[in-house]
């Protein structure tokens, strides 16, 4: 920085020397003829340009170095602070969201598990009412059928005891219209007894 102060004040004097020469020279031009062409060409000219040029790239750099590059570089300070900002914002959304679907994962997982046990547990429930209820009813068809068993074997038992005396009775009549002779019911039991357990 300071080399090139040093170097502008330099330029600026001999700027300034050479105006001063170019001053003089021009008063002494005075009284000649004027020529025509592009005045930037102009000999007597280029001291005072390479002044104001110099003085313009000091100006310029001046502007340049104490006012323009520092907002630009607070800009780009600013800005990429807000992209690392904006970064670590959305890292931290896709964290959370990472987060959220492994929660999610998991609550349909104990669903899933809730809902294989309680189809588990209903379809034992359902197995042993069932179960329960053919029991009774077989038991109640167990108690009917022995009813009924029973009711069969006494009303065999009478129909037996009828029919013996039936033919007890059938057997003396027979045998009385045959032969003319009575037998005793005792009698007449004891031949169809006989008769029977052949």
């Amino acid at each position: 920085m300071a080399i090139l102060i040093g170097l502008a004040s330099s330029v600026l004097f001999a700027a300034a020397e050479g105006a001063a020469h170019a001053t003089e020279a021009a008063h002494a031009a005075e009284g000649a003829e004027h020529k025509t062409g592009l005045p930037q060409l102009a000999i007597e000219t280029f001291v005072g340009q390479l002044f104001w040029l110099a003085i313009s790239f000091v100006f310029l750099f001046l502007v340049l170095t104490f006012l323009v590059i520092p907002r630009i570089r607070g800009v780009l300070e600013t800005r990429r602070a807000r992209v690392a900002g904006d970064l670590a914002a959305a890292a931290a959304a896709k964290g959370e969201a990472d987060a959220a679907l492994k929660a999610y994962e998991k609550a349909v997982e104990d669903a899933r598990s809730r809902g294989r046990a309680l189809a588990e547990d209903t379809r034992k429930a359902t197995k042993a009412d069932s179960d329960a209820k053919r029991a009774e009813a077989e038991a109640a068809l167990a108690v009917k059928i022995a009813d009924a068993e029973a009711q069969v074997a006494a009303t065999k038992t009478e129909a037996l005891t009828h029919i013996r005396a039936v033919a007890s009775d059938t057997a003396a009549e027979i045998y009385a219209r045959l032969t003319g002779e009575t037998v005793t019911a005792a009698d007449a039991a004891s031949a169809v007894d006989a008769a029977m357990a052949r």
